[in-house]
This record gives structure tokens, C-alpha cells and sequence, in this order.
């Protein structure tokens, strides 16, 4: 009997030697809250960063489409200096037959065509801008600066767009009249 006395106590003696106290837990969960705080806050402002990152690559990419698109139709036009003013820049593309306007207002740059003979007709009665090639706030401005093309002195036009206020950055082209 006092055999198995002893084996118990024994037995006892150990149980309360493992495991951890109430006060190691609780320093050990507020290591970790703490460092589960820190990792959590420098996931969301990582986040944060890629995603205005991102927003500024989709702003640059679609300027960019915009400044081809537009130097396309450019090369192949017929441009009247007093036409091309600010934000806005009328045309007529002889490769299409139409006459194109490009304009820059609320924030978007858009486009209109219309189906007129020459573009003295496009001076009389200019189209609208009216269908989109930005989304709103992918472009905080743009730009038109240009000469005709008179006798030799073959005209070019300088189109010059800026991304919104946290990209600092500028696409400019220059385009030769044909």
C-alpha cells in the first residue's frame, strides 16, 4: 500500500511541474498580439502601396493607348492651326474621310467623328467630343501644341498628357503631319 501511496504522490508531483502558469501564458499571447499587430499593419500599408501603384500603371497605360490612338489619326490629317487650342484639336483624317476632334474636359479625353467632306466643312460644323477614351481621373490633363504644314515646312503636332497628382509623371509625342 504505501507503495502505490508514493506512486501517486509522485505521479502528483509531476503534473504540477508541467504545463505553463496563467502569467507565462499571458506574456506569450501578448508577444504575439503584438507581433500579430505589427505583421498586419505592414501587410496594409503594402497593400495600400500596390494598390495606388496599380491605379497609377492602369492611368499610364491608358494615356498611352490615348497618345497612339491619336498619333495615328494625326499623321494622316489635314490640321488648321487655329484648331488645335489647349485642350482640344479638330481635324480631318484623310485616311478615314471624317473629321475628328480630340478634347480634354472633366477629367476625360474623348472623341467625336463626323462624316464631312474636307475640313472646312469640319470648321463650319465641328463634331462633338463625345465618346471616351479615358476613364475619369487617368489623366489630369493634356495638351495640344502645333504647326501646319505650309509649302515645305512639313507640320507636327505636340501632344502632351499628365497623369494625375501622386505620379508626377508626363507622356509627350510629337507627331509630323503628312
Amino acid at each position: 500500500m504505501k507503495r502505490t501511496q508514493k506512486i501517486k504522490k509522485s505521479n502528483k508531483k509531476n503534473t504540477m511541474k508541467s504545463g505553463f502558469s496563467l502569467i507565462e501564458t499571458l506574456i506569450a499571447l501578448a508577444v504575439f498580439s503584438i507581433a500579430a499587430v505589427m505583421l498586419s499593419g505592414t501587410f496594409a500599408s503594402f497593400l495600400k502601396r500596390y494598390t495606388i501603384t496599380k491605379n497609377e500603371q492602369v492611368g499610364a497605360e491608358s494615356a498611352q493607348y490615348a497618345m497612339n490612338l491619336m498619333a495615328k489619326t494625326i499623321r494622316s490629317s489635314v490640321i488648321k492651326t487655329a484648331f488645335v487650342s489647349g485642350n482640344e484639336i479638330l481635324m480631318f483624317d484623310n485616311s478615314a474621310g471624317k473629321c475628328v476632334i480630340y478634347g480634354y474636359a472633366n477629367g476625360t479625353l474623348s472623341v467625336g467623328t463626323s462624316n464631312l467632306a474636307d475640313i472646312a466643312a469640319c470648321t463650319a460644323t465641328p463634331p462633338l467630343p463625345n465618346s471616351p477614351l479615358t476613364k475619369a481621373g487617368e489623366i489630369s490633363d493634356i495638351s495640344f501644341y502645333g504647326t501646319p504644314t505650309a509649302g515645305a515646312v512639313i507640320g507636327k503636332i505636340l501632344i502632351l498628357a499628365k497623369l494625375p497628382a501622386g505620379n508626377a509623371a508626363q507622356i509627350q509625342t510629337v507627331v509630323s503631319l503628312r
